[in-house]
């Protein structure tokens, strides 16, 4: 019998836990949608396939890592700040199974760039990196010791990414939040972050596309023709 007590109050434990995670989820949603509204932006809670392969697309080529590409994409919300139009995708995928599954959650928000530019990619340094570093494995670098320690930079033409990375683009990001992640490339320039996100990070998100956008010289659009 005590069994029997014990087994009904781990199932309702969890019951519960799982109905509080479910609500709080729909209250940050609810959240997310006010916000998103309030931004002038269209949002597409429930998108059928052609709004999130559209979507999806206009991320451009730099996330095509992303498993499961448009399939992947929960909602998408569109709109425009500061005069440029943006984009903003919750991709999820996951991996493994049993206990080693884990979903993966992205929050991209992108607005156009010119077709023909290269990639450049900007994430925190992590401990591997550090270690890499010490063993003679080099990334690209600028003079600002304090930047090239808190990003690692990944690019196909160093040229445009010395372009990219201003002193003012350089200062911008150092007050970017621990997992954002910055790809500018071939049909966009993006902002994003891992995991699922409140309002005030979603409008941060989307603010902050358009700001490393503004910022960018405007003699970048000339690569183009280059």
């Amino acid at each position: 019998m005590k069994d029997w007590m014990i087994m009904v109050a781990v199932f309702g434990g969890i019951a519960v836990l799982v109905t509080v995670v479910v609500l709080a989820d729909r209250a940050r949603r609810k959240k997310i949608a006010e916000a998103l509204a309030a931004l002038g932006f269209e949002q597409h809670t429930k998108p059928d396939d052609l709004e999130k392969d559209s979507a999806f697309a206009l991320l451009g080529p730099s996330w095509a890592d992303l498993r499961t590409a448009g399939k992947g994409v929960k909602w998408t919300a569109r709109g425009e700040v500061d005069g440029r139009p943006v984009v903003l995708v919750e991709h999820q995928y996951t991996t493994g199974s049993g206990k080693s599954r884990q979903t993966h959650v992205h929050v991209v928000a992108a607005t156009p760039a010119p077709p023909a530019w290269p990639d450049v990619r900007l994430t925190r340094e992590g401990l591997f990196d550090k270690l890499g570093a010490v063993f003679g494995s080099k990334d690209f670098t600028v003079e600002d010791e304090n930047f090239n320690k808190r990003w690692k930079v990944k690019t196909t033409n160093e040229d445009f990414a010395l372009l990219v990375l201003t002193p003012q683009v350089q200062a911008w990001s150092m007050n970017l939040d621990q997992s954002t992640m910055i790809r500018i490339g071939p049909g966009a320039i993006t902002v994003a972050r891992r995991g699922a996100l409140a309002a005030d990070s979603v409008v941060g998100l989307i603010r902050r596309c358009a700001e490393l956008a503004n910022l960018l010289p405007v003699e970048l659009e000339a690569w183009e023709t280059a």
